[in-house]
Order: structure tokens, then C-alpha cells, then sequence
């Protein structure tokens, strides 16, 4: 299962991740950005859209194969695609 959020405190509404995945994002009425909905998302199309915020406002985890959570970097998107184990 993939879990997208915004840091709405960070966002600066760039617009960078509707381009990107305009199905998963959009920048609301006050200029920041939203989570849409993420059930047919692309994720490539999010990872693009985490690499190309400015922000870095965009945070997206997902479970293994195993059934654990890992958090997704914009270094991820950047090209290292190993995933990044969960902070604690």
C-alpha cells in the first residue's frame, strides 16, 4: 500500500507535483499543494514528483514484500532506488 503526504507547513505551491502526477496532486485554492487520490497512482510518477518538489514536502512510504513500511527519499527518486528504512 502506498501512503503519499504533503508537508503543508513546507509546501510553497511550486506546482511541481501536479505536473508530475496530476491523478495523485493538485495546489489548492491557498496555493498549497494536496494529495488527491493515490489509488491508481503511478509510482514513478510520484517519485518524479518527489524528486522535483523544491521543498522536499513530499513524503511517500509503502510496504515491502514483507508487509513493512519504508519511506521513499528524493534521493530514491534521484536514482538510488533503495528504499529508506523507517526513522525511528
Amino acid at each position: 500500500m502506498l501512503d503519499v503526504q504533503i508537508d503543508r507547513t513546507s509546501c510553497m505551491g511550486s506546482g511541481n507535483c501536479a505536473f508530475w502526477a496530476p491523478e495523485v496532486f493538485e495546489v489548492a485554492d491557498d496555493g498549497v499543494a494536496v494529495v488527491l487520490d493515490i489509488r491508481n497512482a503511478s509510482i514513478e510518477n510520484v517519485m518524479r514528483a518527489v524528486e522535483g518538489c523544491p521543498t522536499q514536502s513530499i513524503s511517500v512510504r509503502s510496504d515491502d514484500d514483507e508487509g513493512h513500511s519504508v519511506s521513499h527519499s528524493a534521493d530514491a527518486a534521484a536514482g538510488d532506488s533503495s528504499p529508506q528504512a523507517p526513522k525511528s
